[in-house]
C-alpha cells in the first residue's frame, strides 16, 4: 500500500503544479474582473450566470462516457479494446454534437431571452455553445490521459492552453475593451488549441472500429451517471441562477468572487488527488484486500484536505483585499468558509462512491444526487430571500452534508468498507473550531490578528496528536521523512527517489 500511496503522491503533485498554475491565472484575471473600470458587478455576475451554463451543458452533452471510460478501460475482459473503446466514445461524442451544438447556436436569442429577459446577450451564449462543444470532446482526452497515468503532459497540455487564454483575455479586455465577449472569445480559442495539441495523441490512442456490444454496456452504465452528474452541477450552479433571480445579477458576481476562492480547494487538491488515485483505484477494484487501501485513502485525502483548507478559510478576508478594492465584494469572505466546508463532504463523497463504482450501481448514485439536487433547490428557495449570500452558501453547505451521509449509507449496504470515521468527525470539529474563532478575531488590529491565524493554522495537527489521530506506524513515517527531508545535502538524493 506504501507504494501506492508514494506513486499517488507523485502523481498528485504534478497534477497540484497544473492545478496551482490554473488558479494562478485566475487569480491575475480576477482584479480585471472585479475591476469596475472592465466589468461591472452585473458584468461578473453575468460571468457567473454563464460559466453555470457551460458546466450543465457539458454534463449532459458528455452523456458520462468518461465516467464509462474509467470504469472498462482496465476491465481485464477488455484491454484488448482499449483502442476501439476511445474511438467508439469519441465518435459518438461528435457525431451526436455536432447537430445538437449547431440547433443551439440558432436559437442562442431565444435561451437569451428565457435566462436574462433579453436577446442582447446571444452572442455570448453562442460563444459558451461552442466552447461546451469542443469541451466535451477534450474531456474525453483529459480522462484518457489520466486513465494512463500521463500527468506531465495532462499538466503541460492544460498550462498552455490556460497562458494562452490569459493573454488573450487580458488583451481584450484591458486593449481592446471587449468586456465578457473578449472573456468568452479567448475561451474558445483555448479550448480549440487543446484539441489541436492532443489531436495526435488521441489519433495514436484509437483504433477505427465501433464497439456497438461495449457502447451499450458503457450507455446503460453512463446513463444514471448523466443524471447523477447533472444532479451534482446543479448542487454547484442553482445557488447562482437563484441569486440571479432573487437578489440579481451583482449578488451572483459577489457570491461569485466567494466561490472562486474556495473551488481553491476543489481544483488543487481533489482534482489533483482524485486524478492521480483514477488508475490506482481502478486496478484495486479486483483487489480481495482493497478495504484498509481505500479506507486510508479517504483519511490521508481529507487530512491533507482540511490543512489547505484552514489556510483559505482563515485568511480569505486578507486575500480578498488584496484581490480587489471595490468594497462591495469584500463581503464575499463570509461565505469562503462555509463553501470550503462544502467542498470538504463533496471531496468525502466522492471517495465514499467507491462501493458503488465496484458493484456498478451507478443508478442508486443517480437517485440520491437528484434528491439531494432537489433538497438544495429548495434550501436555496428558503434561505436567500432571508441571508443573500449567505444563504446560498448555507444551503449548499447543508445540501453536500447530506448527500455525503446518503452516499455513505448507500455505498456501505452495496460494499462495505471499515473507513475511519471517528478520525474524520474528530478532525471536522478540530477544523470547524479553528475557523470559527479565526472569524471571532477578524477585526483585530491586523498584525495580531495574522499572529493568531498562524499558530491557529499550526496548531491543527498538533491537537489531532491529543485525540489519537495517527497510527504509531504513521507518526514513525512523519518521523522519517522529516528526517530525511531536513538535511539540504540529501535534496537531490530525496528527489531522485520521490520521482521513481
Amino acid at each position: 500500500m506504501l507504494q501506492d500511496i508514494k506513486k499517488t503522491t507523485r502523481h498528485s503533485s504534478v497534477y497540484a503544479i497544473g492545478n496551482i498554475s490554473i488558479k494562478v491565472i485566475g487569480l491575475i484575471l480576477l482584479p480585471l474582473y472585479t475591476n469596475e473600470a472592465f466589468l461591472s458587478k452585473d458584468d461578473f455576475g453575468m460571468l457567473a450566470i454563464l460559466e453555470a451554463t457551460a458546466q450543465v451543458l457539458t454534463v449532459l452533452l458528455a452523456f458520462a462516457l468518461s465516467s464509462s471510460l474509467i470504469r472498462w478501460y482496465w476491465d481485464e475482459d477488455y484491454k484488448e479494446k482499449q483502442k476501439s473503446i476511445v474511438f467508439t466514445i469519441f465518435s459518438f461524442l461528435l457525431v451526436i454534437n455536432t447537430p445538437v451544438c449547431g440547433a443551439l447556436l440558432i436559437n442562442a436569442d431565444h435561451f437569451s431571452k428565457l435566462i436574462f429577459g433579453s436577446i442582447s446577450f446571444g452572442y455570448l451564449l453562442q460563444l459558451t455553445f461552442i466552447t461546451v462543444f469542443f469541451r466535451v470532446l477534450n474531456s474525453i482526452t483529459l480522462q484518457l490521459l489520466q486513465i494512463q497515468s500521463r500527468s506531465v503532459f495532462y499538466t503541460v497540455i492544460n498550462v498552455v492552453k490556460l497562458l494562452v487564454v490569459l493573454l488573450l483575455t487580458v488583451f481584450a479586455i484591458t486593449k481592446m475593451g471587449r468586456g465578457l465577449n473578449g472573456i468568452w472569445e479567448a475561451s474558445v480559442i483555448g479550448e480549440i488549441l487543446m484539441l489541436l495539441l492532443t489531436l495526435p495523441y488521441i489519433l495514436k490512442n484509437v483504433r477505427y472500429s465501433f464497439e456497438w456490444k461495449v457502447f451499450k454496456e458503457m450507455f446503460v452504465f453512463g446513463y444514471p451517471l448523466v443524471l447523477s452528474n447533472l444532479a451534482v452541477i446543479t448542487l454547484t450552479v442553482t445557488d447562482r441562477y437563484m441569486l440571479n433571480f432573487i437578489s440579481g445579477l451583482a449578488a451572483a458576481g459577489i457570491y461569485s468572487l466567494g466561490l472562486r476562492l474556495a473551488n481553491t480547494l476543489k481544483i488543487v487538491i481533489t482534482d489533483s488527488v482524485m486524478a492521480a488515485l483514477a488508475p490506482i483505484r481502478l486496478k484495486k477494484f479486483n483487489d480481495p484486500n482493497n478495504h484498509r487501501f481505500f479506507s486510508k485513502i479517504l483519511t490521508y485525502t481529507s487530512f491533507l484536505f482540511i490543512l489547505v483548507m484552514l489556510v483559505v478559510s482563515l485568511f480569505s478576508l486578507e486575500a480578498i483585499k488584496l484581490i480587489t478594492k471595490t468594497t462591495d465584494y469584500w463581503r464575499a469572505a463570509g461565505i469562503i468558509g462555509v463553501l470550503s466546508f462544502a467542498f470538504l463532504f463533496s471531496l468525502i463523497r466522492i471517495n465514499l462512491t467507491t462501493g458503488l463504482m465496484i458493484t456498478k450501481k451507478s443508478n442508486v448514485l443517480g437517485v440520491l444526487t437528484v434528491l439531494t439536487a432537489v433538497l438544495n433547490f429548495g434550501l436555496n428557495i428558503l434561505f436567500i430571500p432571508l441571508w443573500d449570500i449567505y444563504g446560498a452558501a448555507a444551503a449548499t453547505l447543508i445540501s453536500q452534508f447530506i448527500y455525503m451521509c446518503v452516499t455513505y449509507y448507500a455505498a456501505q449496504n452495496q460494499y462495505k468498507i471499515p473507513y475511519e470515521v471517528n478520525k474524520l468527525v474528530i478532525a471536522i470539529l478540530v477544523a470547524g473550531t479553528i475557523t470559527f474563532v479565526g472569524i471571532l478575531i477578524k477585526d483585530i488590529q491586523i498584525l495580531w490578528r495574522l499572529s493568531l491565524k498562524i499558530i491557529l493554522l499550526g496548531s491543527f495537527p498538533f491537537i489531532l496528536l491529543l485525540f489519537n489521530f495517527y497510527e504509531k506506524v504513521e507518526i514513525e513515517s512523519i518521523k522519517n521523512i522529516f528526517a530525511s527531508w531536513r538535511n539540504p545535502k540529501m535534496l537531490k538524493e530525496n528527489l531522485k527517489r520521490f520521482l521513481k
